[in-house]
């Protein structure tokens, strides 16, 4: 949410000035101007958010869930059977390293214009 409202309130007031002085109404204002110009710090603010909730999940499996990669972790924590702990773990980061390239594969097609 942050990273959504610093992307609009960073749109320069001139680029505003401008468009409205060339009439453009409010619908395309907002979506040739303001969201182009807010789509960096969106896509910064989406791909933090979707990692803490990927973590906040895996937590909140590891403490009540009954199924899931935290789950598996905890259950085989609580044997000793640290392989498939450190399985469990190892899954759980090539899974954040898929969404992380995945999030930043889609940022770099939608802000092409940006690079």
């Amino acid at each position: 949410m942050k990273g959504t409202i610093a992307g609009v309130s960073s749109v320069e007031k001139r680029i505003l000035d401008t468009a409205r002085s060339l009439s453009v109404g409010t619908t395309a204002l907002l979506l040739h101007v303001i969201i182009p110009s807010a789509l960096p710090n969106i896509f910064a603010g989406a791909a933090q958010g979707l990692g803490v909730s990927f973590l906040m999940l895996t937590s909140a499996e590891m403490i009540g869930g009954q199924s899931g990669i935290g789950y598996y972790v905890q259950y085989y924590a609580k044997f000793g059977d640290y392989p498939r702990v450190i399985l469990g773990i190892i899954i759980l980061g090539v899974i954040i390293c898929l969404i992380s390239v995945i999030s930043t594969a889609l940022q770099k097609y939608f802000l092409r214009w940006n690079n």
